[in-house]
């Protein structure tokens, strides 16, 4: 076996058996640090070649792969992955988009693009968005103006690799309530909090992963559309008194409280008493693979009717 085949084949398995560590949970910063350490055994296998007039035995190739391979997931399995830390060496990015700087802008667009952990959304800013991101590799954020209308893309940033795979975003985003909005958000296993009141919403498009989702309106405007897909995750919604919703649910539930609402179903639509009358009204669409969806309709103090 020529020493460049042996090295060229090395080096793929060795790559290969790193990624696939870190995929079941195994590779810190700690693990890469060592395993750097092991490269002048490059040099040892590159001498021994020469020993051997530039061609190893095959059977010598074979017993080095599976030491080194050994080794390697020895020093992996020492050095589990850790959740990351967000008080070390986290990433932080902020975003503000200024009002005196987007005058005469009448409505606003929010793309969000979330891979896992914490996010937060409400209508407590003064400016037209604020944003703080938090987490291993923080956000990248853009800002477009098409005539009248502000468009924001949020996403995850990428380019950026970390040992350390299963790291916490925690992503807060604040959005004007004086703008009328079209928001889209993909979420992965996530934990969300995101409070729609006072935001006048025209269309919201959800697709969400796995995890706990609580999503509450009220004083949305006249009318908005709201769709959902969800994975095997816990949805929780919660609406004021005052606001109008129609709800229609496509797929496999595990629990709900749909029925126990009372509510008549027309045109396949659960639908709250005074919809037609309403000043706000809702109509949301979800369909989901798997999961918990239940409904609280809240006073405008908060408290559960």
């Amino acid at each position: 076996m020529r020493i460049g085949t042996f090295l060229a084949g090395l080096v793929l398995i060795i790559i290969g058996l790193i990624i696939f560590l870190a995929n079941i949970g195994y590779g810190s910063w700690t693990f890469v640090e060592q395993l750097y350490r092991f490269w002048p055994v490059l040099l040892i296998l590159i001498g021994i070649s020469i020993f051997w007039g530039g061609v190893m035995p095959r059977w010598l190739g074979i017993l080095l792969i599976i030491a080194l391979s050994g080794g390697i997931v020895v020093l992996a399995i020492q050095n589990p992955t850790s959740s990351f830390d967000l008080s070390q060496g986290q990433r932080e990015t902020t975003l503000v988009v200024d009002r005196s700087r987007y005058e005469g802008v009448t409505s606003g667009e929010v793309e969000m693009k979330f891979g896992g952990g914490k996010v937060l959304l409400d209508s407590e800013t003064e400016q037209l968005v604020e944003g703080l991101f938090r987490g291993a590799a923080g956000a990248a954020t853009s800002v477009d103006r098409y005539n009248n209308e502000i468009k924001i893309f949020i996403r995850q940033a990428e380019g950026i690799w970390y040992p350390q795979r299963h790291f916490i975003n925690d992503w807060k985003v604040h959005l004007s309530p004086n703008l009328p909005w079209k928001i889209t958000m993909d979420a992965g296993a996530a934990e969300g909090d995101l409070d729609f009141t006072d935001l006048e919403i025209q269309q919201l498009n959800a697709k969400l992963g796995a995890g706990d989702f609580r999503f509450k309106f009220g004083n949305n405007g006249e009318y908005g559309e709201v769709k959902m897909q969800a994975g095997a995750s816990n949805v929780r919604v919660e609406v004021d008194g005052e606001t109008g919703i129609r709800i229609r649910v496509k797929g496999a539930l595990a629990n709900t409280n749909l029925d126990e609402l009372g509510w008549p179903i027309v045109d396949n639509y659960y639908v709250s008493p005074g919809y037609e009358e309403a000043l706000s009204r809702i109509d949301l669409d979800l369909e989901v693979a798997v999961g918990n969806f239940e409904v609280d309709v809240l006073s405008p103090q908060g408290i559960q009717l």
